[in-house]
């Protein structure tokens, strides 16, 4: 694949301009990297184009329309390079006036871009590059690699074109967040996701709740309980879904109580494979309302008692455990007084029960 223009633009809300940086020969290898890691669909979301006369697609569309008629020059394609640059500028400056208020303030960075081709398809990069401690846009030319440790300070879109029988098409978008940033999408770039918010909260909670069921209840009531409860709580707070972080965070942190080894990694392995095989996208904003079927639990305790789970609960407030006499009982630390006060018995009350 052949890099046919690269651009790299520092943009500078409280100075409200745009300006060229230099890249060096590493800019290519990099880009190579970066679009390994967004094709791959992991940690990403697809995308649909609103209309391809919204700016950003219009300048992506001519550039690609100028180097297949072969009537353009390295400012041409930059010109239009410059115009995504500017609109970045404005999109963050009204991003900035609405946060203001909230005390936020909405991260510094650079803009890069570049435009591939490899026969009749092209691919159109643009990626936000952060302010962190460890890297600014100063010294990013050095230090071009694509580490895994950095890998979460991009915003990512790529575009995959296609020119064929003088017809340009977008085929596919491809969109990786590091963190719950709307105005990248919805403003800058002005796509649609693909699937909505609900569909893909449904699916990915569906699944989860359905693996973990088929392969885990059946082989330990605790570890069920327990990983059903994070998964619960985790898209339950809404917010930005990253679905192979999720995993991270609740699957592979976890020690299981009674699970074999090779039994548990195996789970996991099927929850990675969850969203190819059910296909909903890897990120995606989780909407609450939509984890309900499959939280619900009931369980037995007793001749005429059941226990309810309602929502995700603070484990450590009920515990079960076996006396000395190999009876089992269920202990729960309880806030209410009236259901409190119903199963009160004092201390005599249970010596007449023995008698």
């Amino acid at each position: 694949m052949d890099v046919l223009h690269k651009s790299f633009y520092r943009v500078d809300v409280d100075g409200q301009k745009v300006s060229k940086r230099d890249t060096n020969d590493n800019f290519d290898e990099f880009i190579s990297s970066l679009i390994s890691f967004v094709s791959k669909d992991s940690h990403t979301r697809s995308y649909k184009e609103q209309d391809s006369n919204t700016q950003v697609i219009a300048a992506i569309l001519k550039q690609i329309d100028l180097v297949f008629k072969s009537k353009h020059t390295p400012e041409d394609l930059e010109k239009e390079c410059l115009s995504i640059a500017k609109r970045l500028l404005k999109i963050e400056t009204d991003t900035q006036e609405s946060i203001d208020k909230l005390g936020q303030k909405v991260r510094k960075g650079s803009l890069l871009s570049a435009l591939l081709r490899e026969g009749n398809t092209f691919t159109f990069i643009l990626s936000k590059v952060n302010y962190t401690k460890f890297i600014d846009d100063d010294d990013l030319v050095a230090k071009l690699g694509f580490p895994e440790e950095t890998q979460k300070i991009w915003k990512t879109a790529v575009f995959v074109i296609s020119f064929e029988k003088n017809n340009i098409s977008i085929k596919k978008i491809s969109v990786y967040l590091d963190k719950a940033v709307k105005y990248w999408c919805n403003d800058f770039l002005e796509i649609d996701p693909l699937k909505t918010d609900e569909s893909n909260t449904h699916e990915a909670f569906k699944g989860m709740q359905q693996i973990l069921r088929k392969r885990i209840q059946p082989n330990s009531q605790s570890d069920y309980l327990h990983l059903s409860n994070s998964v619960v709580g985790y898209m339950r707070k809404g917010g930005l879904i990253d679905y192979p972080t999720m995993i991270d965070d609740i699957f592979e942190r976890y020690i299981p109580i009674n699970m074999e080894d090779k039994k548990y990694k195996d789970t996991v392995k099927a929850l990675r494979n969850l969203p190819s095989d059910k296909k909903f996208d890897e990120q995606f904003y989780s909407i609450p309302d939509q984890v309900k079927k499959g939280m619900k639990k009931k369980y037995n305790v007793a001749l005429g008692i059941e226990l309810n789970i309602l929502d995700q609960i603070n484990l450590d407030i009920i515990e079960s455990y076996q006396d000395n006499d190999g009876k089992k009982y269920i202990k729960i630390e309880t806030t209410d007084d009236d259901t409190y006060e119903a199963f009160y018995k004092p201390k005599i009350m249970n010596e007449i029960d023995d008698l």
